[in-house]
């Protein structure tokens, strides 16, 4: 009796383990990221070229200085939920792209981008294909030779965005919902 049940607890632990895995959605949730003191020419990509989804993602970058390069969840193609990204203290020739190059969806978004100086490119949601929802971008204290570009170079419609840029100051260029297609709501 106890050698017949063993023996069938065998055959099914077997089969239990003998069955092909799953197979899992590549999407990530809960995800927070946070990137500090970064200098001399790095270049910094936070979820960058990634084909997956991604829902309730935090991603602070702080404190990037001299020639940088920041790319924070750009060259994507799934679709984002509840994201928020706060970048602070670009300093020196720096370029940071938020958002951009993207082909999928976004929901419930919140961008930050302060104090950005001496001849920085700052580009947030620019050089997509498709719609937006629930839209908050702030970009405050960005100074000396800067370009800022938010929303523009798009093909898709915008639902309840609002955009705030303050305090952009010396040989600015400044372009916000520029160089757009579609219709907006």
């Amino acid at each position: 009796m106890q050698l017949t049940l063993l023996a069938s607890l065998a055959v099914l632990c077997s089969a239990a383990f003998a069955a092909p895995p799953v197979v899992r959605d590549r999407s990530l949730v809960g995800v927070v990221v946070d990137v500090e003191d970064v200098l001399n020419n790095a270049t910094v990509n936070v979820l960058t070229k990634r084909d997956d989804g991604l829902v309730d993602v935090a991603v602070d970058v702080e404190n990037v200085l001299n020639n940088a390069t920041v790319n924070v969840l750009t060259k994507r193609d799934d679709g984002l939920v509840d994201v928020a990204v706060d970048v602070e203290n670009v300093l020196n020739n720096a370029t940071v792209n938020v958002l951009t190059k993207r082909d999928d969806s976004l929901v419930d978004v919140a961008v930050d981008v302060e104090n950005v100086l001496n001849n920085a490119t700052v580009n947030v949601l620019t050089k997509r294909d498709d719609g937006l929802v629930d839209v908050a971008v702030d970009v405050e204290n960005v100074l000396n030779n800067a370009t800022v570009n938010v929303l523009t170079k798009r093909d898709d419609g915008l639902v309840d965005v609002d955009i705030d840029v303050e305090d952009v100051l010396n040989d600015l260029t400044a372009n916000v919902l520029t160089k757009r297609d579609d219709v907006d709501v």
